[in-house]
């Protein structure tokens, strides 16, 4: 086993697996939650660069994806019933576990990530100190609108089997955006060899199953209602930040309503940066250092 695998242990029936990388002078943590159809060492070199600055940084794996698969945490891409908040659930277990050593603790959700860390504060408030908002966009009827098509086409007999018609709805359409593609991967970053490495690891990519998309859409139609986010404190500093060419978050157009959503509810210290000339991997791109050290400058 790698020396950064970290072990999650929820239960005696589940264990989850992601990364942990020390710091060797403490001064925060730093949570990760990964994004959809990616694995935790992705962020090894945010993590390195976050070292030095005195982070213990740590990573989770959604179900089915990541290490997850590949150390037996659950098959690839499958996830049990109701796994959007469950996993959130898992979270909160394991925040309030590194939390123990009485140092400040952030947490910085990525893509899918970014709406169960938004989830993750609504269920745990005051756990996290801040709360930095990767790739993300806001709240959008489509999510509405994906749960119904979801019902109508996932059942028990078909929710482990690939689902090409959501997947032509999400991945597809983000890649149909970029013209003149190289890949089919282009809307992750401009950065060839970030994409590169994307398709040619077997932890990431696709396909995902039908419950898999059930799940996500059934979380993120619920994510935006009033009464939830009333239980995070107003004070709560958040970082929205995401590229200009994201078509994930509409193109910055969906981050910018979502960070106006947050300051219309009277959250006081929400932040927000769009990056131009960037896709959704923001710390991945050719020009990531500026990501990183406004993320640093953000926490410290």
């Amino acid at each position: 086993m790698d020396k950064y695998v970290k072990e999650y242990e929820i239960s005696s029936f589940l264990t989850l697996y992601g990364a942990h990388w020390p710091s060797f002078q403490t001064e925060a943590n730093l949570l990760i939650v990964t994004g959809m159809e990616e694995h935790a060492f992705r962020y090894q070199d945010f993590a390195f660069f976050m070292n030095k600055e005195g982070f213990d940084v740590y990573a989770v794996d959604y179900y089915g994806q990541g290490e997850n698969v590949t150390y037996g945490g659950m098959p690839k891409q499958e996830v049990p019933d109701g796994a959007f908040e469950l996993f959130v659930d898992h979270l909160g277990q394991i925040a309030s576990e590194i939390k123990k050593d009485g140092k400040p603790l952030y947490i910085l959700g990525h893509s899918m990530g970014s709406f169960q860390s938004q989830r993750f504060l609504q269920k745990f408030p005051g756990l996290v100190d801040k709360a930095v908002i990767v790739g993300s966009n806001g709240p959008s009827v489509l999510f509405g609108l994906g749960k119904v098509l979801a019902y109508l086409t996932v059942t028990k007999n078909n929710q482990n089997k690939e689902s090409k018609f959501l997947a032509s709805l999400s991945i597809g359409a983000y890649a149909k955006s970029v013209k003149n593609a190289r890949t089919p991967a282009d809307w992750l970053s401009y950065n060839p060899e970030n994409v590169d490495a994307f398709i040619a690891n077997p932890l990431d990519g696709g396909p995902s199953s039908k419950g898999f998309y059930k799940e996500l859409l059934k979380g993120t139609s619920n994510l935006y209602k009033k009464k939830a986010l009333d239980a995070i404190s107003k004070d709560l500093p958040i970082f929205f930040i995401a590229g200009q060419d994201d078509p994930v978050g509409g193109h910055g157009k969906g981050v910018v309503k979502l960070h106006r959503f947050y300051e219309k509810l009277g959250f006081k210290n929400a932040k927000l940066k769009i990056y131009p000339h960037m896709r959704h991997e923001i710390l991945n791109e050719t020009n990531k250092s500026e990501v990183y050290q406004d993320v640093l400058n953000f926490l410290k």
